[in-house]
């Protein structure tokens, strides 16, 4: 343990549910883990709305895949963007073809958008939609067998993405 110097963390889904806000149990536990090793969140979203999520907690942060990454300035207490790539994408295609998708797998009926698509150019694919409640994501695949039986699929009709069944998030 004691050549341990790093420790990365996810948010959604591990420290928190989906976009809520980190409670103080799990930042108390993060506060101890500071006190011994450089922390790294690490995580789907943008980096300021992760940052924000946890209560503008002092942590560097990796978003969006990677495609951006922030440090925190304990100088200023900010958050500093050091990187943020970009990837332009074809809305009315990737329309398309979720829709071919949420045909295939009976999915037709959703809350919100059938696609939320990000500042980065990174696509998320919600199974229930972008305006689902938190409670009907977790009781839809909490052991993520559907994610896992339709991402053969998903890469298929996204083959020019790199394809992540987490919530089948697309780059």
């Amino acid at each position: 343990m004691n050549d341990i110097k790093l420790i990365v963390l996810d948010l959604d889904g591990t420290l928190t549910q989906h976009k809520t806000k980190l409670e103080s149990p799990n930042k108390a536990v993060l506060n101890r883990l500071a006190e011994r090793y450089k922390l790294l969140m690490a995580g789907a979203g943008q980096c300021l709305r992760i940052w924000n999520q946890m209560g503008q907690y002092p942590i560097d942060i990796i978003g969006n895949y990677g495609m951006q990454y922030a440090v925190y300035q304990k100088d200023t207490g900010h958050l500093k963007i050091l990187r943020d790539e970009t990837i332009p994408c074809v809305r009315t295609e990737i329309e398309r073809r979720a829709a071919k998708l949420r045909a295939m797998y009976g999915l037709t009926h959703f809350r919100g958008e059938s696609v939320e698509y990000h500042p980065s150019g990174c696509i998320t694919f919600p199974i229930l939609g972008t305006e689902a409640f938190p409670a009907e994501k977790l009781a839809c695949d909490p052991d993520r067998k559907k994610r896992r039986e339709m991402y053969p699929a998903v890469r298929k009709l996204f083959f020019d993405y790199n394809v992540f069944y987490r919530r089948f998030f697309l780059l």
